[in-house]
């Protein structure tokens, strides 16, 4: 299984932001380039988010169905009994007002996740879903009850988007 949320060390995440920009004085323009990987790893803090994704806008519009708290994300890939490879992450998700895993999120591994960082959007994945990380989630109408994508008994859902928040609030 992934990781598992633990309240009491929430506060020992953090997101960079890095973009590189260019200033021209004399046309008076600003352009952004794409995102930076960095590598700030910190044993003291623990693991740190990374932007690594290009600008980007949401496939998406409109409210999200709902927001949770991201409890734990595991990846899953293998052949499927009809024969095809899937790939997809698992993401326990507590939506409030509860605090314990009451709901799973499946989301695919190559399936629309983005970053918004102070109103800022970037492309990113869903390996990069952490736990403690406020997730906003769009998803369609198919819900199961019982599978292990979710706690027992609760609900699953399968995203069509999802948009990491941080900072949190």
């Amino acid at each position: 299984m992934g990781d598992v949320f633990d309240p009491s060390v929430q506060l020992n995440r953090g997101r960079v932001f890095l973009a590189a920009f260019s200033l021209s004085v004399a046309g008076c323009s600003v352009e952004a380039s794409a995102l930076q990987d960095t590598d700030v790893s910190n044993a003291s803090i623990g693991p740190v988010h990374v932007v690594t994704g290009a600008l980007a806008t949401p496939v998406l519009a409109g409210p999200p169905d709902f927001v949770a708290i991201a409890t734990s994300n595991t990846h899953m890939e293998g052949f499927v009994p009809a024969g095809f490879w899937l790939s997809q992450y698992e993401v326990w998700i507590a939506i409030p007002s509860g605090l314990q895993p009451n709901a799973g999120v499946i989301v695919a591994a190559g399936g629309p996740v983005y970053l918004s960082t102070n109103g800022v959007i970037t492309a990113d994945t869903a390996a990069d879903i952490l736990p403690g990380d406020s997730i906003q989630v769009w998803r369609n109408t198919q819900v199961a009850y019982g599978s292990v994508q979710a706690p027992p008994g609760a609900p699953a859902y399968s995203a069509k988007q999802v948009v990491i928040v941080w900072p949190r609030k």
